[in-house]
């Protein structure tokens, strides 16, 4: 139950993300076209070894994967995993929001070195050689 709860914990922060970076911007240019690299991968989990973390990675052809592990049982299968495919819209409606937002004009990581710790959150996307 408890991992359950986690894995909708780490599904609403990623959706939660898309959905404020294109919060405003519904009406965006069709123009945008998804590029050949494009790799997006969101991790978040607990930072001490045994916590659970959970994953979810998408590539330029929408194909997705989520999972589940235990970060200290290296070399063990996940507790879950799941692969998807996002459609072309879908894709290229997350691309336009990223391109919009200015996704490649941010800090490359923001800390608060009072926060000691907890639970951690990580967005990385690559494109265009970015």
């Amino acid at each position: 139950m408890k991992s359950h709860l986690k894995a909708k914990w780490f599904i609403l922060t990623v959706a939660g993300i898309f959905f404020i970076a294109a919060a405003g911007f519904l009406a965006l240019s069709p123009q945008a076209e998804v590029p050949r690299d494009l790799f997006i991968q969101g991790i978040s989990g607990g930072v001490e070894p045994w916590a659970e973390n959970h994953t979810l990675s998408i590539n330029a052809t929408g194909k997705g994967k989520y999972g589940r592990y235990i970060p200290s049982k290296v070399g063990e299968p996940p507790l879950a995993e799941t692969n998807f495919t996002l459609t072309r819209g879908q894709l290229k409606r997350i691309w336009e929001v990223i391109v919009e937002q200015d996704f490649f004009g941010l800090e490359p990581e923001y800390l608060d070195p009072a926060i000691d710790g907890g639970v951690f959150a990580t967005l990385t996307i690559r494109a265009q050689r970015r």
